[in-house]
């Protein structure tokens, strides 16, 4: 999956990769990449990290889902925070704290 709605040509050879519009907040995003790089990755030829270590997990992750790192970060803590509750609620907890 890719989140890419556009490109356009930077400076040498680097790629400007226009990311579709989080679909948490909305924001539009740029990402700039190499092209080589990003052909190889595209092909199917790296996987994302070693195509660009250089950028951050929160760039990567926005060039495959379009959300951005605050979104992803708060999508994961709400996760987490669900599955806190569900456990504190769980009949098994309740269970094993009765023995």
């Amino acid at each position: 999956m890719i989140a890419m709605i556009g490109y356009e040509y930077g400076q040498g050879n680097d790629l400007v990769i226009k990311v579709r519009p989080c679909p948490s907040c909305g924001k539009p995003h740029e990402v700039t990449v190499n092209i080589c790089a990003f052909e190889n990755w595209v092909d199917g030829i790296l996987p994302i990290q070693d195509a660009f270590p250089e950028l951050s997990p929160a760039e990567r992750e926005l060039l495959l889902t379009g959300i951005d790192g605050d979104c992803f970060k708060n999508m994961r803590r709400n996760h987490e925070t669900r599955l806190r509750l569900r456990f504190r609620n769980s009949p098994y907890r309740q269970k094993a704290a009765e023995r």
